[in-house]
Parts: C-alpha cells; sequence; structure tokens
C-alpha cells in the first residue's frame, strides 16, 4: 500500500466517523483543537497529518486509532 492510499482511507474514515457522530467539520475541528481547512485536506488526502492530529481527531470521535487506518 502506498502513501497515497494510506492517506485516502484514513481521509474517508475520518469522514464518516464524522458523520456518524453527526458533526460538521467546523465541529470536529473545534472539538480536535485543529484547523478546520487542515482537516478539509485531510478528508480529501491532500494532507498528510502528524500522529498527534491524527490522535486529537480520534479522541474527539471517541475511536481508535484502529478505525482511522482501517481498511
Amino acid at each position: 500500500m502506498d502513501e497515497n492510499e494510506i492517506l485516502i482511507i484514513v481521509g474517508r474514515n475520518i469522514c464518516a466517523e464524522r458523520n456518524r457522530a453527526g458533526l460538521s467539520q467546523e465541529g470536529l475541528a473545534a472539538i480536535a483543537n485543529i484547523n478546520e481547512k487542515h482537516l478539509s485536506k485531510i478528508e480529501n488526502a491532500h494532507a498528510n497529518p502528524k500522529i498527534t492530529t491524527i490522535i486529537a481527531i480520534a479522541d474527539a470521535l471517541n475511536i481508535s486509532l484502529e478505525d482511522i487506518y482501517k481498511k
């Protein structure tokens, strides 16, 4: 699996979990204390986020890191 495939999987999973939680990008960004534009780029596989950002998103969504990286 190459880097682009991983970014696509991560972005899709974050978006799906955010929607399942009933949150907008703005709402999740506020809870995770990250920039809304950066979250948008992550969800669209246009950014390679730091692990600390991924952890903040997982914590805000109350999910595991495994949930973010699952195929």
